[in-house]
């Protein structure tokens, strides 16, 4: 039924972590899907499946990704970006 799909693509506002560390509600973007329960970097964008982009207007594709530095990116598959403005990919 349609009760039992899963959404692929999101846009929405949350609560997530600002570019000071602290907390506001701005917009995100997921086409796939997010870690479950893993924190929302707002203005953040994921794309694939499994991934996390917690850093403010963080950006993760791929699978089993983090993007958790500020402005960070990540791609690939089981890599970390963490640093500020970082970028991590294989």
């Amino acid at each position: 039924s349609n009760n039992d799909r899963v959404k692929l693509a999101h846009f929405d506002y949350g609560s997530g972590k600002d570019s000071s560390g602290g907390t506001s509600v701005a917009p995100y973007f997921t086409m796939g899907l997010r870690t479950p329960n893993s924190v929302l970097g707002n203005y953040s964008t994921v794309e694939g499946y499994n991934n996390t982009a917690s850093g403010f207007a963080s950006h993760a594709e791929g699978q089993n990704n983090i993007a958790s530095g500020t402005f960070s990116h990540v791609e690939g598959f089981y890599n970390i970006a963490s640093g500020y403005a970082s970028h991590a990919e294989n």
